[in-house]
């Protein structure tokens, strides 16, 4: 329990630059940042799904919807990784996309 909850701090702590970067509309270096963070960790779907979310305020929604199918698929049941997906499907007025999140994901 110690062990997952230490590993969620560094996440956040890995993330957080990220975060902001998005939420001050700074999109070039959010990419940057994130392509940073999942060059270092792969299997880290929150920063991924970030990372389309940025890349679709860019106007490149190609990569951004890639981006998510490769979260999707994934299926990762982190709280922070929905909820960056579900950022992106709201941004992007998919509801079904969202609807297959839920479905694959959570049920």
């Amino acid at each position: 329990m110690a062990s997952s909850q230490a590993q969620a701090e560094i996440t956040e702590r890995r993330l957080r630059p990220l975060y902001d970067a998005i939420d001050n509309r700074q999109n070039k270096k959010a990419l940057q940042i994130a392509d940073k963070i999942i060059k270092k960790q792969e299997d880290l779907y929150c920063a991924k799904a970030l990372k389309a979310i940025v890349c679709q305020r860019m106007g490149r929604q190609e990569e951004g919807n890639s981006l998510i199918d490769e979260v999707v698929k994934a299926c990762p049941g982190d709280q922070a990784t929905l909820q960056a997906a579900t950022m992106y499907y709201r941004e992007t007025g998919d509801g079904a996309g969202w609807c297959h999140l839920v479905i694959e994901c959570l049920i």
